[in-house]
């Protein structure tokens, strides 16, 4: 196969390296960016079609729960208690007043 002058860049060989100019550079930097925009942007529309909503309502509720059914395994899910619903209870307080310290009623 033949290179033709018209296909080899001016001033070069047959054989030799073309040289690297300002607008290759420029190319090559938009060409990189580019393709990283682009993975980005289809990364985020994925994710965000596939996001189906809140996965848990107390998040730190459920890392407790994780943790512990990491420690003990399914046992520590076997007495799981309902979800507390209204205010929490009054205990009495090492001051001999009613809250949680705060001076409740």
């Amino acid at each position: 196969m033949s290179t033709t002058p018209s296909s080899r860049a001016a001033g070069t060989r047959p054989g030799e390296a073309r040289p690297l100019t300002g607008r290759r550079v420029l190319f090559y930097m938009l060409a990189f960016f580019g393709l990283i925009i682009l993975v980005n942007g289809v990364m985020a529309t994925v994710a965000s079609r596939s996001f189906r909503g809140t996965v848990a309502e107390n998040g730190y509720v459920e890392s407790l729960r994780f943790a512990a059914f990491e420690k003990h395994g399914p046992a520590a899910l076997a007495h799981e208690r309902p979800p507390l619903e209204g205010p929490l209870p009054r205990t009495p307080a090492s001051d001999g007043t009613t809250g949680a310290g705060r001076g409740g009623r």
